[in-house]
């Protein structure tokens, strides 16, 4: 599936650091930027950013040098008998904060030199999947995609803070309908319905593995009253709690 040829994380050179490879490599080339450097791709110049990555295929020239005074990067040389075609290759991809490419590469490195491979193609192949992922999606990839990714993970780890629309807003610094616009976007549904959606996942957790009340798992969720929980769950779950405790737990 991958078979890396050779890698490295966190290579430093000075600021006469170039590459004219013109004739590339006979395998694929991925390289994460972490400094500020110069590619020049089909004659035309490109400066690139730090969380800047490209995927260089077989046979693609490799020409870019070094910006400041300090060039860093992650890279990978592998083979493949897998077609990439959903991630953008021969050509710079600006992340921004969008996903932690670097915490990828480290694992793959681990794995790489301890001789997992079968650990190095799974993982390979989940960053390719999560920078195709991520590609395809404007608004995780924009300005506010960190953000949007972090407010999400903390709404399904504490369903039970007072979520709100304007409250989240005001989180990310812009208006309730920008926010409501992005954040559908970005995930495909209303973060109303995801408030919902987290604390339903929450309660079936407790109602099947706790033994505490019903009122109890109703205010651990986020919910002021009982009966707006009972009412909430069966309208999603075609039960109410209780019933659904019954029919499920043993």
């Amino acid at each position: 599936m991958f078979k890396i040829r050779r890698m490295g994380i966190d290579a430093h050179h000075d600021k006469d650091f170039s590459v004219n490879r013109t004739s590339g490599y006979d395998c694929w080339l991925f390289l994460f930027l972490k400094t500020e450097a110069v590619f020049i791709i089909n004659g035309t110049e490109i400066v690139t950013k730090p969380n800047t990555y490209i995927l260089y295929k077989p046979g693609t020239s490799h020409i870019y040098h070094a910006s400041g005074d300090l060039y860093i990067n992650d890279w990978i040389q592998f083979e493949t008998d897998i077609s990439i075609t959903d991630v953008a290759a021969d050509q710079p991809v600006y992340l921004g904060n969008s996903i932690c490419i670097s915490s990828y590469m480290q694992l793959i490195c681990e794995a790489f030199y301890r001789g997992n491979d079968q650990s190095c193609e799974h993982m390979i192949l989940a960053m390719l999947l999560e920078l195709s992922f991520i590609s395809g999606n404007s608004t995780l990839n924009g300005s506010h995609g960190h953000e949007l990714a972090k407010l999400r993970r903390d709404l399904y780890k504490n369903p039970e803070e007072k979520w709100s629309i304007a409250l989240a807003a005001e989180r990310l610094y812009i208006s309730s309908a920008h926010f409501q616009e992005l954040y559908k976007k970005a995930f495909g549904v209303s973060f109303g319905s995801d408030i919902i959606k987290s604390r339903i996942e929450a309660a079936v957790e407790l109602l099947l593995y706790t033994d505490m009340s019903i009122t109890e798992i109703g205010y651990k969720c986020g919910y002021g009253s009982t009966v707006h929980f009972s009412r909430q769950f069966s309208k999603f779950m075609g039960a109410s709690p209780s019933e659904w405790r019954k029919r499920n737990c043993r």
